[in-house]
């Protein structure tokens, strides 16, 4: 509704949520490239483990926040924890299933 007559918003509105949208995308970044070598390190099932539980916990406080940066961190976790379990979890299953 409010994009269909314009955009409204004031430019640091829009500052603030061009910064949360990055940090994010950074989460599924760093889930999806970097925790991965982890998984070598520390095993596959363990690190997995982990990264549900971060994602538990940035799922929670995203979901009491009360500020745009805490859910701005939150989401970041919850992306974080959940792009890397994904993968290990996919890496696993096709190793597992050949």
């Amino acid at each position: 509704m409010i994009s269909k007559f314009g955009d409204y918003r004031c430019p640091s509105e829009l500052e603030e949520m061009n910064w949360a949208i990055s940090g994010c995308y950074s989460g599924v970044f760093f889930g999806m490239f970097i925790l991965l070598v982890f998984g070598d390190c520390f095993g596959r099932k363990t690190l997995s483990l982990v990264n549900l539980l971060v994602a538990s916990v940035g799922t929670i406080l995203t979901v009491f926040s009360n500020d745009l940066v805490w859910a701005t961190i939150g989401l970041f976790l919850a992306n974080l924890g959940t792009m890397a379990s994904f993968n290990i979890n996919f890496y696993f299953i096709t190793e597992t299933v050949s």
